[in-house]
């Protein structure tokens, strides 16, 4: 018998709530300034829970990494960051 893995789609759980210029068009890469762009929507569905943090296309990595910090603030048991492509 096998287990079945409980997936649930968390979409709309990261978002940003400030627009910033992106980091290839020599927008700002302060940390900072990421986490005070970023909020949560519906903590409870990441609490204790695996995440995977998808982002289409990455510079410098900071936005991942200031998702994986507020998740795991959240009490997300492990965050694994993917980009799908990356800038030079």
């Amino acid at each position: 018998m096998f287990a079945v893995a409980r997936i649930t789609d968390g979409t709309d759980v990261l978002f940003r709530k400030v627009t910033l210029e992106k980091k290839s068009a020599g927008g700002l890469r302060d940390v900072q300034t990421e986490i005070h762009s970023m909020d949560m929507n519906n903590k409870d569905i990441i609490k204790n829970r695996q995440v995977l943090l998808i982002d289409d296309v990455t510079t410098t990595v900071t936005s991942l990494n200031v998702g994986k910090h507020i998740l795991l603030l959240a009490k997300a048991k492990l965050v694994v960051m993917f980009a799908l492509a990356q800038t030079c």
